[in-house]
């Protein structure tokens, strides 16, 4: 009998290692609307990056739609996103990252695939230093989805990524052209993530002229980037010998915004 079992396990894995890689992903339901005539399409997705297209299975019949011609694809969130996201938001990057890995490949640019692997590379650039991998597992999906590195789900940790890795001349050009083009609140925040270059590299007085105290005065009604602006820009100023417009900074920051992380930062001393 522990033979036939042994000969049985053996057959499988050899079976499982012959099958092609999307027999093995799970099969996702949901719409694709296409663009231009707006029509849906339902049943089982899958994108095949090699032909940049969607297959739509439905009642033993496929179809096929080019990415061009998408205007959105709509499925249902799955179900262990949420823990996953809960891990990384906790720390609990190891715990985290199968799951993260798993939803990664099977929704491959079926709309949660950047959410995942957004939280995939902060696991990989906070928990385990990585990030070079960070920045790979970024650049797979805006191979395919070029403006996910301009998204709000995607572009901060990727950005973080790059500048983690010394990839300077990259990231100011992407940080350029989403200043230039991109939404008001991007731009903010891209403008933030320029002065961290400066203020690394210890140009100070281009960290806060370009990159915070443009933020705090130009982008004051983006209220959820004001706290870091406000105290980046009063480290700038102490370096700069201007401590009377560094407590500025941080009176602005404790009144307005008490109970920001960065508030906090300040009041601890850090």
């Amino acid at each position: 009998m522990k033979t036939i079992t042994s000969q049985a396990r053996l057959f499988c894995a050899i079976l499982l290692c012959c099958l092609p890689a999307s027999a093995l992903l799970a099969q996702i339901s949901g719409n694709v609307i296409q663009k231009g005539t707006g029509q849906t399409l339902s049943g089982q997705i899958r994108y095949q990056p090699a032909s940049r297209q969607y297959v739509v299975t439905a009642q033993g019949r496929s179809l096929t739609v080019p990415l061009d011609q998408v205007a959105r694809v709509e499925v249902p969130k799955p179900g262990n996103l949420d823990n996953a996201l809960q891990a990384v938001a906790a720390g609990r990057y190891t715990a985290a990252i199968p799951t993260l890995e798993q939803i990664r490949r099977d929704y491959l640019m079926l709309q949660w695939d950047v959410v995942a692997t957004r939280a995939l590379a902060e696991a990989y650039l906070k928990g385990m230093n990585d990030a070079a991998r960070a920045i790979r597992m970024c650049e797979e999906i805006i191979r395919d989805n070029p403006q996910a590195q301009f998204s709000g789900e995607l572009a901060n940790i990727y950005w973080e990524a790059l500048m983690a890795d010394g990839r300077e001349a990259r990231l100011r050009s992407i940080l350029t052209q989403a200043i230039q083009s991109g939404s008001r609140e991007l731009a903010a925040i891209a403008q933030i993530k320029r002065g961290d270059i400066d203020k690394q590299n210890g140009d100070f007085r281009n960290a806060l002229i370009d990159g915070y105290l443009r933020t705090v005065l130009l982008f004051r009604q983006i209220s959820h980037v004001q706290p870091e602006a406000l105290y980046k820009a009063a480290e700038c100023f102490t370096e700069l010998g201007m401590t009377t417009h560094a407590e500025r900074m941080r009176q602005d920051l404790l009144q307005n915004f008490p109970q920001s992380s960065w508030a906090q930062r300040l009041r601890a001393g850090s």
